[in-house]
């Protein structure tokens, strides 16, 4: 996935009317996701389950697509520099209704322990300003 985002700057952001698979947009949209989750340091049980609640409803996922899609999404969150490759996808791939579910499931998994923390808080404006939202 990230390639293929590296592909797109070099070419001047022309992705040539290529689109992405459901299974790229449902990783960018779980590495999102994930990042929300663990953004306040804390992994809790409740969060885990909502996490992959909302990806399940989102991409209509059987257990093993799931799987896949939380894994794969929770390991390109960690190996990327930001969420820049994420929201790039998505800003393709997606319309601004499609977007604004984006964010507002993100929401969702802030407040789900309750309390929506700073960096919580800053991760769903910043995303919301990479997704094109505020405008």
């Amino acid at each position: 996935m990230f390639d293929r985002i590296i592909s797109l700057l070099a070419d001047g952001g022309s992705d040539d009317g290529q689109s992405y698979s459901k299974n790229d947009i449902a990783a960018a949209v779980a590495a999102l996701y994930f990042h929300m989750i663990s953004a306040d340091g804390v992994l809790t049980m409740p969060e885990i389950e909502r996490f992959r609640e909302l990806l399940r409803e989102q991409f209509d996922l059987n257990d093993e697509e799931l799987d896949e899609v939380c894994t794969r999404g929770a390991r390109e969150d960690r190996e990327s520099p930001g969420l820049f490759p994420f929201t790039a996808i998505l800003n393709r791939a997606l319309d601004a209704n499609g977007k604004a579910e984006v964010l507002d499931r993100l929401h969702q998994l802030a407040i789900q322990d309750g309390t929506i923390h700073a960096g919580e808080r800053a991760m769903l404006t910043h995303v919301k300003k990479l997704l094109k939202l505020d405008e």
